[in-house]
C-alpha cells in the first residue's frame, strides 16, 4: 500500500490528534495501548499483529522504538477532558502517546481498529509517530541553529564531512524514502545531495536567522525532505544533556545503523606485564582492552570492576559472531564463558573467576551479611562508561549500552573489532 500525506501532522491519515495540558498517568511515549479485555479476540489478534510489526521496525530505519500493551483498566482522565469524552464516545480503542521534545502540552494518537484491520491500522499510527518525532526534531535544531549560529554551522560542517556514513547511501538514487511499512511519505534529501548544496544552505541558514522570508521557505522544503540520519547527526551533536533526555525514546537500531562509533579490543599485554600495583586507575585493565574509537578520536575504557569490562566482553563477542541473530543472553547460565574469559584477560592475576561470577549473579555472605548478587551494579557501570565516552565523541550512548538482562547492544557487527588472538584464545577455550 502506497500512502502519499503531505499534511500527515495537521490530518493523520488514520485516527486523530488530542492535545491535553497534562500527561496520562501510566501512558509511555511511543507505547501504543490497545484498550480492550486481556481475552478479547482483538487483544489476541493484537500480539499476534504487533510481534511482527515490531519485529519490523527494528529491521528498518525507524526513528522511534516502539512498545505494545493491552490496557485491559479503566484509564484516570480527571485531567484530560478532551480525551475522555472520545474515549466515552466509544469510537476510539488505541492511544499512542507522541514524543514530546519541542511542545508545552501533550500529544496522542487514537485510532478505533477491528480485528481484521489491525494491520492496516497500526502502520499507519507508527508512520505518524516517526513524522511527528521528524518535526520535533527539526524544531528543536531550528532552536538551537537561531540561539548559537556560528557553532551550528560548525556542527553543520562536521555532519557533512562524515565519509563512512555517505558511502553507505545509494549512489544511483537522488531520493531516498522512509522504510515505513513500504508507505511513501515523500522524497527524502540524502547525505550525497546534502554535500552539493552544503555551501548554499550555510548562506540559507544566515538568512534564516534573520528572518528572510524566502529562507524560511526553503529550510522548510528541506528539513520537511531531509534523509532521517542527517537528523540524528545533527541531534547527537548537540549538548548532553538535551540529546540524553530525549535519545532513550528513539528506536537503538535505526542509532546504532547511524552511528561510524567503533568498538575495539585491543591487545595490551605489554602494558598488562608492566602494570603496577600502584597504578590504582589502571588496576582492571587486563591483557585484552577497550577503546572507543571515530575518525581520529579514541576513548580507553577503564573500567572500576574486572566483572563489568568481562561481562560486556561476552555481549560484544556474542553480537562480533551472530550479527543481527543475537539473541537475550543467559548470563547466569554462563559461567563458564565468564571464567574462560576471566582467565583469557586477567592471565596470573591469582583471582579465582568462579567465585566473581558467583557473587555476580548470586546473594553472598559479606561481614554477616547476606548481600543482593552484584550483576545490577557491573551494568550499571556499563552504562556510565559508555554513556562518558560516547558524550566525549558526540555520540548517543543507547544502542551501545545494555538497558535490562532481556536486551542486548545494538552495535553492528560491522563495527566492532576484536584482537584475532582473543578470538584464538577463546575458540580454544570453547573447544577443549
Amino acid at each position: 500500500m502506497k500512502i502519499i500525506n503531505n499534511n500527515m501532522l495537521k490530518n493523520p491519515p488514520v485516527g486523530k490528534f488530542i492535545s491535553e495540558d497534562k500527561a496520562i498517568n501510566g501512558l509511555e511515549t511511543n507505547h501504543l495501548y490497545l484498550l480492550a479485555p486481556v481475552e478479547s479476540e482483538i487483544s489476541i489478534e493484537a500480539q499476534k499483529a504487533i510481534k511482527i510489526l515490531l519485529d519490523q521496525t527494528n529491521k528498518e530505519s525507524f526513528i522511534n522504538k516502539y512498545d505494545f500493551s493491552v490496557f485491559a483498566d479503566k484509564l484516570c482522565l480527571e485531567n484530560q477532558p478532551t480525551m475522555k469524552s472520545e474515549l466515552e464516545s466509544g469510537n476510539f480503542n488505541l492511544i499512542l502517546p507522541l514524543l514530546k521534545i519541542n511542545r508545552t502540552n501533550e500529544l496522542y494518537l487514537i485510532a478505533k481498529a477491528q480485528k481484521e484491520d489491525l494491520m492496516m491500522t497500526i502502520p499507519l499510527m507508527f508512520n505518524t509517530a516517526e513524522q511527528v518525532t521528524r518535526e520535533n526534531l527539526v524544531e528543536i535544531i531550528k532552536r538551537y541553529a537561531k540561539e548559537d549560529t556560528e557553532d551550528f554551522l560548525a556542527l553543520l560542517k562536521q555532519v557533512f564531512s562524515i565519509k563512512d556514513i555517505t558511502k553507505n547511501l545509494s549512489l544511483n538514487s537522488l531520493f531516498t524514502s522512509i522504510p515505513s511499512f513500504g508507505m511513501v511519505t515523500g522524497p527524502l534529501i540524502s547525505f550525497m545531495n546534502m554535500g552539493k548544496i552544503y555551501e548554499r544552505l550555510s548562506e540559507i541558514v544566515r538568512l534564516y536567522i534573520k528572518g528572510d522570508k524566502n529562507a524560511k521557505m526553503e529550510i522548510h522544503a528541506i528539513t520537511k525532505n531531509i534523509d532521517p540520519r542527517i537528523l540524528i547527526e545533527i541531534f547527537k551533536r548537540m549538548p548532553p544533556s538535551m540529546v540524553n533526555k530525549y535519545c532513550k525514546y528513539l528506536n537503538p537500531n535505526f542509532l546504532a545503523k547511524s552511528s561510524t562509533l567503533k568498538f575495539e579490543i585491543r591487545d595490551h599485554s605489554e602494558s598488562y606485564n608492566k602494570k603496577t600495583a600502584k597504578e590504582k586507575r589502571l588496576k582492571n585493565d587486563g591483557k585484552f582492552v577497550l577503546y572507543l574509537t571515530k575518525n581520529n578520536q579514541e576513548e580507553f575504557i577503564h573500567f572500576g570492576h574486572k566483572e563489568s569490562f568481562i561481562l560486556y566482553l561476552i555481549y560484544l563477542i556474542d553480537r562480533y559472531e551472530k550479527g543481527t541473530e543475537v539473541d537475550t543472553l543467559k548470563i547466569p547460565k554462563m559461567k563458564k564463558d565468564f571464567c574462560n574469559l576471566f582467565n583469557i584477560v586477567y592471565p596470573g592475576s591469582g583471582i579465582d573467576g568462579a567465585s566473581r561470577f558467583d557473587r555476580m549473579v548470586k546473594p553472598y555472605i559479606s561481614q554477616g551479611k547476606t548481600q543482593k548478587p552484584k550483576i545490577s551494579s557491573y551494568y550499571s557501570e556499563i552504562r556510565k562508561k559508555v554513556y562518558e565516552a560516547c558524550d566525549n565523541m558526540n555520540e548517543v550512548p543507547v544502542p551501545f549500552v545494555i538497558s535490562d538482562p532481556t536486551s542486548h547492544i545494538y552495535t553492528l557487527q560491522s563495527n566492532i573489532i576484536i584482537d584475532p588472538s582473543l578470538l584464538k584464545e577463546v575458540q580454544k577455550t570453547t573447544n577443549s
